[in-house]
């Protein structure tokens, strides 16, 4: 789902970015983690927490909305589906 919707909005020139970031597995296992699912947008690898830190979350799945300005619009764990993420990718695109 990630990647499809990445590829669109891509596509459509929207301004919008997603960036996966793997925390706890390692960096091998995060690295895994892209190539099995075969993710093209960027992803990095959080080994000292800063990223988590600074976006208030402690686990994965995690999915936060971040304005240009590094706001956090919308964050909660847990898996989300397509619809769901779609809506709330419309919303805060407006």
């Amino acid at each position: 789902m990630w990647e499809r919707i990445y590829k669109e909005m891509k596509a459509s020139k929207k301004n919008v970015a997603f960036v996966g970031v793997g925390l706890f597995d390692g960096i091998p296992n995060s690295r895994s983690f892209v190539q099995r699912h075969q993710l093209t947008f960027p992803n990095v690898y959080d080994g000292d927490g800063s990223v988590a830190k600074r976006y208030g979350f402690v686990g994965q799945p995690y999915t936060a909305w971040i304005d240009a300005r590094g706001n956090v619009i919308r964050q909660g764990f847990g898996p989300t589906d397509e619809p769901a993420f779609r809506a709330l990718l419309t919303r805060v695109m407006q």
